[in-house]
């Protein structure tokens, strides 16, 4: 044997979100999670879990919009509703926050994001396996289709949430992800997309399915 170890990691994940307008400017959000990860070495499963992750808490406040310019901050807690022992979760509570910029010029829109995540840990080798400090910053475009449907494109770059990880090396991951958002009507949109890693720091493919409903 060469001794060359081949990793194949799978992660499915559900995210209901609930959202309330509590202001026009001003939403609140919270979201649960559900968890399937699984990881095999040269073919022989390391790992498979099944459970309730981390649920999030969040504010959307959009504190600036004139001639289809819109500002906004979205700072949220992550809550240790999972198991860390299991992998699911923290356990213990964390915290992140994230500018929008938004700009329409229809059929356009012009999209970018910088956040700021610190995550904390429980489990001392979590913490010494993970970073605390994790940035994100990333720019997009979206096109309108039709009425209702729209082309949307992002690209950027994020911390490398592992820290000495042999099939995740790097501190940095560059990805990229192209998507549809299908609104049949102003109450619901629906919503495909692949992101890819540019580098090794970032996970090969994601596939991303999402639904909105408004009422």
């Amino acid at each position: 044997s060469d001794g060359v170890v081949q990793q194949n990691r799978k992660s499915t994940t559900f995210n209901p979100v609930l959202t309330y307008g509590v202001l026009d400017t001003l939403d609140v959000a919270f979201g649960l999670s559900h968890a399937r990860q699984s990881t095999t070495e040269n073919g022989a499963a390391t790992q498979d879990v099944n459970g309730t992750g981390d649920s999030t808490l969040e504010l959307k406040w959009r504190f600036y919009e004139a001639n289809g310019l819109s500002l906004g901050l979205k700072p949220g807690l992550v809550l240790p509703t999972g198991d860390e022992n299991r992998g699911l979760g923290n356990g213990r509570l964390s915290w992140n926050i994230n500018f929008i910029l938004t700009q329409e010029v229809k059929p356009w829109t012009f999209l970018a994001n910088v956040a700021y995540a610190r995550a904390r840990y429980k489990l001392p080798a979590d913490a010494e396996a993970n970073r605390e400090h994790l940035w994100r910053a990333s720019a997009g475009l979206a096109y309108d289709l039709r009425d209702d449907v729209r082309l949307v494109g992002e690209a950027g770059v994020r911390t490398n949430g592992a820290r000495d990880d042999p099939f995740l090396p790097g501190r940095n991951g560059h990805f990229a992800m192209l998507g549809l958002i299908y609104s049949p009507s102003d109450k619901m949109d629906f919503d495909v997309g692949v992101r890819k890693g540019l580098n090794r720091a970032e996970f090969d493919t994601t596939i991303l399915v999402g639904a909105t409903f408004r009422w």
